[in-house]
Protein backbone atom coordinates (compact mmCIF):
# COMPACT_ATOMS: atom_id res chain seq x y z
CA UNK A 1 0.00 0.00 0.00
CA UNK A 2 1.46 2.93 -0.95
CA UNK A 3 1.78 6.48 1.44
CA UNK A 4 -0.70 9.10 0.48
CA UNK A 5 0.12 11.76 -1.67
CA UNK A 6 0.81 15.25 0.21
CA UNK A 7 -0.27 18.20 -1.31
CA UNK A 8 1.67 21.41 -1.11
CA UNK A 9 0.21 23.87 0.75
CA UNK A 10 -1.98 26.91 -1.14
CA UNK A 11 -0.29 28.87 -3.26
CA UNK A 12 3.13 27.49 -3.06
CA UNK A 13 4.43 25.35 -6.07
CA UNK A 14 6.02 21.71 -5.43
CA UNK A 15 9.35 21.61 -5.12
CA UNK A 16 11.85 21.08 -8.35
CA UNK A 17 13.90 17.53 -8.60
CA UNK A 18 17.17 18.36 -7.60
CA UNK A 19 19.22 17.99 -11.10
CA UNK A 20 22.86 16.80 -10.51
CA UNK A 21 25.32 19.69 -12.37
CA UNK A 22 26.29 18.80 -15.48
CA UNK A 23 29.84 16.82 -15.11
CA UNK A 24 33.16 19.00 -16.36
CA UNK A 25 34.94 16.26 -18.57
CA UNK A 26 36.26 15.89 -22.05
CA UNK A 27 33.49 13.64 -23.96
CA UNK A 28 37.05 12.95 -26.18
CA UNK A 29 39.37 10.42 -25.66
CA UNK A 30 43.03 10.51 -23.84
CA UNK A 31 44.04 9.66 -27.39
CA UNK A 32 42.89 11.74 -29.71
CA UNK A 33 43.96 14.47 -27.30
CA UNK A 34 47.50 13.39 -27.75
CA UNK A 35 46.78 13.03 -31.63
CA UNK A 36 45.17 16.37 -31.76
CA UNK A 37 47.66 18.37 -29.86
CA UNK A 38 50.53 16.83 -32.02
CA UNK A 39 48.74 17.54 -34.92
CA UNK A 40 48.69 21.10 -34.10
CA UNK A 41 51.52 22.23 -32.48
CA UNK A 42 54.63 20.18 -34.78
CA UNK A 43 53.65 21.86 -37.54
CA UNK A 44 53.07 25.43 -35.88
CA UNK A 45 56.46 25.36 -34.33
CA UNK A 46 58.36 23.79 -37.30
CA UNK A 47 56.80 26.83 -39.06
CA UNK A 48 57.47 29.56 -36.65
CA UNK A 49 61.33 28.38 -36.96
CA UNK A 50 61.32 28.67 -40.29
CA UNK A 51 60.04 31.92 -40.39
CA UNK A 52 62.41 33.19 -37.69
CA UNK A 53 65.66 31.94 -39.65
CA UNK A 54 64.32 33.30 -42.94
CA UNK A 55 63.64 36.60 -40.74
CA UNK A 56 67.52 37.01 -39.51
CA UNK A 57 66.39 35.27 -35.90
CA UNK A 58 63.16 36.98 -35.24
CA UNK A 59 59.57 36.30 -36.81
CA UNK A 60 58.26 40.01 -36.61
CA UNK A 61 61.44 41.63 -37.96
CA UNK A 62 60.51 43.90 -40.36
CA UNK A 63 62.87 46.93 -42.75
CA UNK A 64 61.67 50.52 -42.92
CA UNK A 65 58.76 50.24 -45.28
CA UNK A 66 56.32 53.34 -47.02
CA UNK A 67 53.04 53.88 -46.50
CA UNK A 68 52.12 51.93 -49.48
CA UNK A 69 54.21 49.00 -48.79
CA UNK A 70 53.04 49.26 -44.73
CA UNK A 71 50.10 48.82 -45.81
CA UNK A 72 50.37 45.95 -48.11
CA UNK A 73 52.35 43.95 -45.33
CA UNK A 74 49.95 44.73 -42.85
CA UNK A 75 47.04 42.94 -45.07
CA UNK A 76 49.14 40.05 -45.39
CA UNK A 77 50.21 40.09 -42.05
CA UNK A 78 46.32 40.03 -40.92
CA UNK A 79 45.39 37.53 -43.37
CA UNK A 80 48.40 35.07 -42.33
CA UNK A 81 48.69 35.31 -38.58
CA UNK A 82 44.70 34.95 -38.31
CA UNK A 83 45.64 31.84 -40.29
CA UNK A 84 48.06 30.85 -38.20
CA UNK A 85 45.65 31.12 -34.98
CA UNK A 86 43.15 29.60 -36.97
CA UNK A 87 45.40 26.11 -36.83
CA UNK A 88 44.66 25.98 -33.01
CA UNK A 89 41.05 25.28 -33.99
CA UNK A 90 41.77 22.17 -36.33
CA UNK A 91 42.25 19.55 -33.56
CA UNK A 92 38.81 20.87 -31.15
CA UNK A 93 36.68 20.89 -34.73
CA UNK A 94 37.79 17.24 -35.49
CA UNK A 95 37.82 15.40 -32.00
CA UNK A 96 35.88 17.80 -30.08
CA UNK A 97 33.31 18.37 -31.90
CA UNK A 98 32.33 15.60 -34.34
CA UNK A 99 29.43 14.01 -32.86
CA UNK A 100 27.15 15.53 -30.90
CA UNK A 101 28.53 19.50 -31.38
CA UNK A 102 25.94 21.20 -29.02
CA UNK A 103 27.21 19.25 -25.65
CA UNK A 104 31.02 18.59 -26.64
CA UNK A 105 30.82 22.91 -26.73
CA UNK A 106 30.05 22.65 -23.33
CA UNK A 107 32.93 20.38 -22.88
CA UNK A 108 35.41 22.60 -24.54
CA UNK A 109 34.13 25.22 -21.80
CA UNK A 110 31.48 26.88 -23.79
CA UNK A 111 28.91 27.39 -21.07
CA UNK A 112 27.43 29.92 -19.18
CA UNK A 113 29.25 31.46 -15.92
CA UNK A 114 28.11 34.29 -12.96
CA UNK A 115 28.75 37.34 -14.80
CA UNK A 116 29.77 39.61 -11.89
CA UNK A 117 31.84 37.07 -10.04
CA UNK A 118 33.74 36.44 -13.64
CA UNK A 119 34.20 40.05 -13.80
CA UNK A 120 35.89 40.28 -10.37
CA UNK A 121 37.93 36.56 -11.16
CA UNK A 122 39.40 38.77 -14.15
CA UNK A 123 40.19 41.56 -12.56
CA UNK A 124 41.65 39.89 -9.56
CA UNK A 125 43.68 37.36 -12.14
CA UNK A 126 44.30 40.88 -14.65
CA UNK A 127 46.49 42.51 -11.39
CA UNK A 128 48.16 39.41 -10.00
CA UNK A 129 49.43 38.58 -13.95
CA UNK A 130 50.65 42.10 -13.42
CA UNK A 131 52.21 41.79 -10.23
CA UNK A 132 54.00 38.68 -11.28
CA UNK A 133 55.21 40.26 -14.76
CA UNK A 134 56.63 43.34 -12.84
CA UNK A 135 58.55 41.31 -10.25
CA UNK A 136 59.94 38.45 -12.95
CA UNK A 137 61.42 42.15 -14.93
CA UNK A 138 63.18 43.29 -11.55
CA UNK A 139 64.61 40.01 -10.60
CA UNK A 140 65.72 39.43 -14.36
CA UNK A 141 67.25 42.42 -14.42
CA UNK A 142 68.78 41.85 -10.48
CA UNK A 143 70.53 38.69 -11.91
CA UNK A 144 71.47 39.50 -15.57
CA UNK A 145 71.92 43.62 -15.57
CA UNK A 146 68.83 43.54 -18.17
CA UNK A 147 65.04 43.24 -18.85
CA UNK A 148 63.35 40.68 -20.80
CA UNK A 149 62.88 41.55 -23.97
CA UNK A 150 59.12 39.97 -24.69
CA UNK A 151 57.35 39.85 -27.92
CA UNK A 152 55.46 42.91 -27.11
CA UNK A 153 59.29 44.75 -26.80
CA UNK A 154 60.13 43.54 -29.84
CA UNK A 155 56.78 44.67 -31.50
CA UNK A 156 57.40 47.94 -29.70
CA UNK A 157 60.87 48.21 -31.18
CA UNK A 158 59.78 48.01 -34.95
CA UNK A 159 56.74 50.60 -34.62
CA UNK A 160 58.32 52.98 -36.23
CA UNK A 161 59.77 51.12 -39.29
CA UNK A 162 56.29 49.49 -40.20
CA UNK A 163 53.36 50.69 -37.60
CA UNK A 164 50.90 49.32 -39.90
CA UNK A 165 52.09 46.22 -39.92
CA UNK A 166 52.71 45.90 -36.27
CA UNK A 167 49.23 47.38 -35.52
CA UNK A 168 48.00 44.45 -37.20
CA UNK A 169 49.16 41.78 -35.43
CA UNK A 170 48.52 43.73 -32.40
CA UNK A 171 44.69 43.62 -33.21
CA UNK A 172 45.15 39.44 -34.79
CA UNK A 173 46.43 39.19 -30.95
CA UNK A 174 43.55 40.67 -29.15
CA UNK A 175 40.76 40.08 -31.42
CA UNK A 176 41.67 36.34 -32.22
CA UNK A 177 44.14 34.60 -30.85
CA UNK A 178 42.60 34.82 -27.17
CA UNK A 179 39.19 32.76 -28.43
CA UNK A 180 41.38 30.58 -30.83
CA UNK A 181 43.97 29.59 -28.42
CA UNK A 182 41.57 29.30 -25.39
CA UNK A 183 39.62 26.61 -27.13
CA UNK A 184 42.96 24.73 -27.85
CA UNK A 185 45.01 25.12 -24.82
CA UNK A 186 42.30 25.27 -22.06
CA UNK A 187 39.36 24.06 -23.58
CA UNK A 188 40.87 21.04 -25.90
CA UNK A 189 44.12 19.84 -23.64
CA UNK A 190 43.47 21.01 -20.36
CA UNK A 191 40.78 18.85 -20.82
CA UNK A 192 41.83 16.30 -22.42
CA UNK A 193 44.70 15.95 -19.60
CA UNK A 194 42.38 16.26 -16.83
CA UNK A 195 41.11 12.76 -18.16
CA UNK A 196 44.35 11.09 -16.85
CA UNK A 197 45.86 13.69 -14.33
CA UNK A 198 44.93 15.76 -11.48
CA UNK A 199 43.37 19.16 -12.03
CA UNK A 200 47.08 20.49 -11.12
CA UNK A 201 48.78 18.67 -13.40
CA UNK A 202 46.70 18.90 -16.02
CA UNK A 203 47.02 22.94 -15.38
CA UNK A 204 50.53 22.66 -14.66
CA UNK A 205 51.49 21.09 -18.32
CA UNK A 206 48.86 22.85 -20.35
CA UNK A 207 50.76 25.84 -19.23
CA UNK A 208 54.07 24.87 -19.82
CA UNK A 209 53.33 23.77 -23.22
CA UNK A 210 51.21 27.09 -23.99
CA UNK A 211 54.67 29.01 -22.73
CA UNK A 212 56.79 26.90 -24.61
CA UNK A 213 54.64 26.82 -28.04
CA UNK A 214 54.92 31.16 -28.13
CA UNK A 215 58.68 30.40 -28.94
CA UNK A 216 60.01 33.73 -27.02
CA UNK A 217 62.36 33.08 -24.57
CA UNK A 218 61.99 36.19 -22.74
CA UNK A 219 58.21 35.57 -22.47
CA UNK A 220 58.26 31.79 -21.26
CA UNK A 221 57.92 33.05 -17.84
CA UNK A 222 55.63 35.17 -18.00
CA UNK A 223 53.57 32.80 -20.26
CA UNK A 224 53.77 30.07 -18.11
CA UNK A 225 52.24 32.47 -14.94
CA UNK A 226 49.41 33.80 -17.34
CA UNK A 227 49.04 30.04 -18.80
CA UNK A 228 48.52 28.77 -14.80
CA UNK A 229 46.24 31.42 -14.23
CA UNK A 230 43.98 30.77 -17.25
CA UNK A 231 43.85 26.93 -16.20
CA UNK A 232 42.91 28.04 -12.76
CA UNK A 233 39.94 30.00 -14.15
CA UNK A 234 38.97 27.16 -16.59
CA UNK A 235 38.87 24.68 -14.39
CA UNK A 236 37.47 26.55 -11.20
CA UNK A 237 34.53 28.67 -13.41
CA UNK A 238 33.90 25.59 -15.69
CA UNK A 239 33.68 27.90 -18.48
CA UNK A 240 36.07 29.42 -21.22
CA UNK A 241 34.72 32.93 -20.97
CA UNK A 242 36.76 34.53 -18.32
CA UNK A 243 39.96 33.10 -19.43
CA UNK A 244 39.38 34.39 -22.95
CA UNK A 245 38.10 37.54 -21.31
CA UNK A 246 41.65 37.56 -19.11
CA UNK A 247 43.47 36.69 -22.15
CA UNK A 248 41.89 39.24 -24.59
CA UNK A 249 42.41 42.48 -21.36
CA UNK A 250 46.04 41.04 -21.39
CA UNK A 251 46.63 41.15 -25.22
CA UNK A 252 44.76 44.48 -25.23
CA UNK A 253 46.93 46.35 -22.72
CA UNK A 254 49.62 45.30 -25.41
CA UNK A 255 47.80 46.93 -28.43
CA UNK A 256 47.00 49.93 -26.23
CA UNK A 257 50.94 50.61 -26.08
CA UNK A 258 51.25 50.00 -30.07
CA UNK A 259 48.77 52.65 -30.66
CA UNK A 260 49.85 55.15 -28.33
CA UNK A 261 53.77 54.74 -29.38
CA UNK A 262 52.20 55.05 -33.22
CA UNK A 263 50.41 58.04 -32.04
CA UNK A 264 53.34 60.02 -30.46
CA UNK A 265 55.25 59.11 -33.44
CA UNK A 266 53.46 61.11 -35.66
Amino acid sequence: MQPPRVSPPAGELPPSPVVESEPDIALWTWRDTLVGTLATLVPLVLLNLLLSGTNGGAATQVQQLNAFQDTIAAIVQFVFTTALEAVFLIAPLIYALRRHGQSRLRSLGFRPTNAWMSLIQVVMAMVVTLVFGYLYTLIAQKLTGMAPTTNLDQLLKEVRLAPRTILASGIVATLFAPIFEEIFFRGYLLQGLRLVLSDFWAVFISAAVFAIVHLSPGSTILLFILGLILGYLRVTTRSLWPGIALHALNNALGLVQIILLIASSH
